[in-house]
């Protein structure tokens, strides 16, 4: 009798989800905060603006390498 795969625990794919939802908030959240520091520093409100797009674009690239 054949062992069922591990790869076909819905547990893991809740897990897998899961961890690219935390990985695109926590990128985008740190690109907001160091942009609105960062804008506050330097001034200009399209810092903040350029952070949050860096940070979709870190966490979208992290989503890519877990897959």
């Amino acid at each position: 009798m054949k062992r069922p795969n591990s790869n076909d625990n819905p547990w893991r794919a809740v897990a897998l989800t899961s961890a690219i939802g935390i990985d695109l908030v926590v990128c985008l959240a740190a690109g907001y905060f160091f942009g609105d520091w960062l804008s506050g520093t330097l001034g200009g409100q399209f810092l903040v603006v350029g952070w949050i797009y860096d940070g979709a674009c870190i966490g979208y690239h992290q989503h890519l390498l877990h897959d």
